[in-house]
């Protein structure tokens, strides 16, 4: 039986830098041997690879850089379709964690979403 594989990238990406000490590695997985491994009964037909450009920020000024070179190295792996998608930017009224002393802890602020 054929199987199609679909990676949020995102998700994927912040699960691997959030939960391992060690995080570098697990950035770099091949998918298509990821999906194999778990899907041994399967012909993997395809995989597809979903995410949105980053840009730099003042606190990551790199960001765009190193997401530019992980998504070239993906490129390389054969039966792997990058699909990329874009950022939407809209207000949303928000609670604060901390909000300072006599401020109200709901605020509209600008949220980015895939």
């Amino acid at each position: 039986m054929a199987a199609f594989v679909y990676i949020h990238g995102f998700a994927v990406y912040h699960m691997c830098s959030r939960h391992s000490a060690d995080r570098n590695h697990l950035k770099w997985l091949d998918f298509r041997a990821l999906a194999a491994t778990l899907l041994p009964d399967e012909d993997i037909a395809k995989v597809r690879y979903y995410t949105a450009r980053v840009g730099d920020s003042p606190e990551d000024p790199q960001r765009a850089s190193r997401q530019d070179a992980y998504l070239r190295a993906l490129a390389t792996l054969s039966g792997l379709e990058i699909c990329q998608g874009n950022f939407v930017k809209s207000k949303r009224e928000v609670r604060l964690v901390t909000p300072p002393p006599g401020v109200d802890p709901r605020q509209t602020a600008w949220v980015r979403q895939e």
